[in-house]
């Protein structure tokens, strides 16, 4: 039934709502999207369909940008974006994903279903979830593989808010949401480089909220992280129970800061 509706002269889509049924309904009516974006993807509580839908997109697709984002309702896992992957693995060039989930997201799978990609040149991810309790040590170490450590490869950025979400993040970062950072420096864990590297940037995060329910003092590596890794203009920076650990060494390398550039 669904071939016979097929819309081969469609090559560009934005949906701002979708659920996922309707997304594999979508890229089977439309064999020839070269673009295709969804604002915001609900999950499908009956998914039991959904292989048979899947048989029916066209594995030689042209498509060559997927940007999905699903931030106002979580997705259970992200299965079947992966499969979607999968099916256009011989074209994707750029792909985007903003998911909130249920359930963790695992880097190895990430991998998985990003490796045979071998026409991507551009991928961003941004994924938060529930806390469960696995230590980030291990997180961290899903993506620190041969894969993930490729100079090819973005780094990825891994840290609890202060809901006690874990956030992943491939950097630059070029979201700017209502995001929960955390006051320690060693609570940053970055999967390889530094975190005064070029590409450790969060591009339009404008408010930028720390978390201090411990009343922890700012450090100057705190200082310096935020001087780094936020380049959006206007920002507005919020920390809670704020004080300095050295306020006369801060004022020292403020001073020497200024009298550097007015020189």
């Amino acid at each position: 039934m669904l071939n016979k509706l097929v819309c081969p002269v469609i090559t560009r889509l934005f949906i701002y709502d979708c659920s996922e049924q309707a997304l594999l309904s979508i890229c089977v009516l439309t064999p020839n999207l070269i673009y295709l974006r969804i604002k915001q993807l609900v999950s499908t509580d009956d998914s039991s369909n959904f292989n048979s839908i899947l048989t029916l997109i066209p594995q030689s697709s042209s498509l060559k940008q997927l940007h999905i984002a699903s931030t106002i309702n979580r997705l259970n896992n992200i299965q079947l974006i992966g499969r979607l992957i999968d099916l256009y693995q011989s074209s994707l060039e750029h792909l985007t994903l903003e998911i909130s989930l249920n359930n963790p997201v695992d880097g190895y799978y990430l991998q998985r279903i990003l490796e045979p990609c071998q026409h991507l040149k551009k991928f961003s991810l941004a994924f938060n979830y529930c806390h469960d309790e696995t230590e980030q040590i291990d997180i961290l170490q899903q993506f620190q593989s041969d894969w993930w450590l490729d100079s090819r490869r973005p780094p990825v950025l891994i840290f609890c808010d202060k809901h006690r979400e874990t956030l992943i993040f491939s950097m630059p970062c070029y979201l700017d949401d209502y995001i929960w950072f955390p006051i320690d420096p060693e609570d940053w864990l970055l999967n390889k480089g530094h975190l005064d590297s070029f590409d450790v940037r969060f591009m339009k995060q404008k408010s930028i909220r720390f978390a201090n329910h411990n009343r922890q003092l700012i450090t100057l590596d705190l200082v310096h992280i935020i001087g780094h890794v936020f380049r959006a203009s206007e920002q507005e920076l919020s920390i809670l129970h704020w004080d300095f650990i050295s306020p006369n060494v801060l004022l020292e390398q403020v001073s020497f800061l200024f009298f550097s550039v007015s020189n």
